[in-house]
């Protein structure tokens, strides 16, 4: 099996991988820099102004404490 190609498109793809999953968690109020906290009020949460359902509050949350342990 010819891996050569796979060699070369695997370093491209985690990039890829990991801006798109940073993109997204920028959504969510998480990024390397800042962590907005997140205020849960009645069914609806926020973070940094933007509204979520509150179902969301927990996983924004696990989020942030996951990246705030890959910084460490």
């Amino acid at each position: 099996m010819n891996t050569a190609n796979l060699k070369a498109y695997a370093p491209k793809a985690r990039r890829d991988f990991i801006a798109a999953v940073s993109k997204q968690a920028q959504q969510f109020g998480v990024s390397a820099q800042t962590i907005h906290p997140v205020v849960v009020t009645g069914d609806i949460c926020v973070v940094n102004g933007t509204p979520f359902p509150v179902s969301f509050a927990a996983r924004i949350t696990r989020l942030g404490e996951r990246v705030e342990r890959l910084e460490v």
